[in-house]
C-alpha cells in the first residue's frame, strides 16, 4: 500500500506559498519558464536556463522542450492543490468512517468522542467521559442515537458549530 501524503504538512506548505492563482508565461513578454502569481509577480521558473526558442526543435538534437509543459503542469498542480487537499481530507475522513459503520463494533473512537453501542444498535456519543449530547437538550437524559452512522454525523456537527462559534469569538 502507498504511503499517505502528510496533508497537514502539505497544507502548510501551500498556504505559506505565494497565493494561488498561478499563471504559465501570462505575458508574451515573459522569458520561457516564468511562472508569476496572482499579482503577476514572478514566483517560479520551470527551467535553470532558459536560451533557446522553446517552440520548435531548432539547435535541439532531442527534440522539444518540455519546458512549456512543465510550467504548464507546475501551474495546474499549483492552483490545484487547495482543492485536492480539502478533497482528500474529506475522503479520509468519509474512509475511517464508513471502516467504523462497517465494523459495528461496540466501541468506536472518533476523534475526541468514543461511541459506544448499547442493547443491539443503539449508540451513544461521549467526550471526556460525558454524554456529548442529551435528549432533550440541556438534559441530563442521554440522547441514544439508532446507528454508528447518525452518531458520527451528529458529531461531525457538533465539531463543525464549535468551531464556526471559535471563529466568531472576537481576538
Amino acid at each position: 500500500m502507498a504511503e499517505h501524503t502528510d496533508l497537514t504538512e502539505l497544507s502548510r506548505i501551500e498556504q505559506a506559498a505565494t497565493a494561488a492563482p498561478w499563471r504559465y508565461r501570462p505575458s508574451m513578454f515573459d522569458d520561457w519558464g516564468v511562472i508569476r502569481g496572482g499579482d503577476h509577480s514572478p514566483v517560479a521558473t520551470s527551467c535553470m536556463e532558459c536560451r533557446y526558442d522553446h517552440t520548435t526543435d531548432v539547435g535541439k538534437p532531442e527534440g522539444p522542450s518540455p519546458i512549456p509543459q512543465n510550467g504548464e503542469l507546475i501551474v495546474a498542480m499549483r492552483n490545484a492543490l487547495p482543492g485536492m487537499i480539502a478533497e482528500l481530507t474529506e475522503l479520509r475522513a468519509e474512509n475511517v468512517r464508513w471502516a467504523m459503520v462497517a465494523a459495528q463494533t461496540y466501541n468506536l473512537s472518533y476523534g475526541p468522542f468514543l461511541l459506544v453501542q448499547f442493547d443491539g444498535n443503539r449508540f451513544v456519543a461521549y467526550r471526556e467521559g460525558l454524554s456529548a449530547f442529551n435528549d432533550p437538550p440541556g438534559s441530563f437524559d442521554v440522547k441514544y442515537f439508532p446507528s454508528a452512522a447518525a452518531a458520527l454525523d451528529a458529531c461531525d456537527a457538533l465539531l463543525a458549530a464549535e468551531k464556526a462559534a471559535e471563529g466568531d469569538k472576537p481576538h
